[in-house]
């Protein structure tokens, strides 16, 4: 456990404003998957980061904890789910970290667990063109910036009418 001594507010601030965001957005009501893991694997970049400016203490603790909780969830729901986020599919994972051939696997896993059904060579032709974004699954198709224009639209209705 790290310990927190007097430090000046802007340094508090540097500590404490990444955990504040990632605990909002995690605490909100409309919440998914993909948002967990993606601000956990933010809360790592962060802290992990060898020129962030915290000491090693607190780093070191932020990591392990991070660290901790991930193995003890059901990763591959949560790798799916970003996957499944049309807006990244696999843009964030490292192919020498996750190779096309294990994210099918894990995807698969998944799939077969939350449907209760086997996967075949469609499910396997489908994943490789959602990867790539062909076929119906292009950004064109999938009206993926009609998508991302409307909710740039709620969220700034949201920021300007609170």
């Amino acid at each position: 456990m790290f310990c927190i001594h007097y430090l000046p507010g802007t340094r508090i601030k540097k500590i404490l404003e990444p955990l504040a965001i990632a605990a909002n957005v995690t605490q909100a009501s409309h919440t998914r998957l993909d948002h967990v893991l993606l601000t956990l694997a933010n809360l790592y970049r962060i802290y992990s980061s060898t020129d962030g400016g915290f000491d090693s203490e607190l780093s070191e603790g932020v990591v392990r904890s991070i660290e901790k909780r991930w193995a003890k969830v059901n990763q591959d729901i949560y790798i799916t789910a970003v996957f499944l986020n049309p807006f990244i599919r696999a843009r964030i994972f490292h192919p020498s970290a996750l190779t096309n051939s294990a994210l099918l696997s894990i995807v698969e896993r998944v799939y077969e667990k939350l449907l209760r059904t086997s996967s075949n060579t469609d499910f396997m032709a489908a994943f490789l063109d959602y990867k790539d974004e062909k076929g119906e699954f292009t950004r064109d198709a999938m009206h993926l910036q009609n998508m991302a224009d409307r909710s740039e639209a709620e969220v700034c209705s949201a920021v300007y009418h609170f």
